[in-house]
């Protein structure tokens, strides 16, 4: 626990910025584009995470997790694929 009011601002922040604001702004995209939209667009948050660690963070980007994200991705595809058929 933190034993600072700096500490606790820091928690307090990391609380909005990384729950509350994505959590509502999801909320409003599926309010704005339905759930069925929202949803295929909210698988993409994982590869955009994983491409701005590499960038920002220079962490390695492993063949695993670029095959894991292919098939997640594919997967997608196929679902929609067969909704639209």
């Amino acid at each position: 626990m933190p034993a600072t009011p700096r500490g606790w601002g820091a928690i307090g922040g990391i609380a909005v910025l990384a729950t509350v604001v994505p959590v509502l702004t999801f909320f409003a995209g599926i309010a704005k584009i339905g759930a069925s939209r929202a949803s295929v667009i909210s698988t993409a948050e994982p590869g955009v995470t994983v491409g701005l660690e590499a960038l920002v963070l220079g962490e390695p980007v492993s063949v695993v997790t670029v095959v894991g994200g292919t098939l997640v991705v594919a997967g997608v595809l196929l679902i929609q694929r067969e909704e639209t058929v």
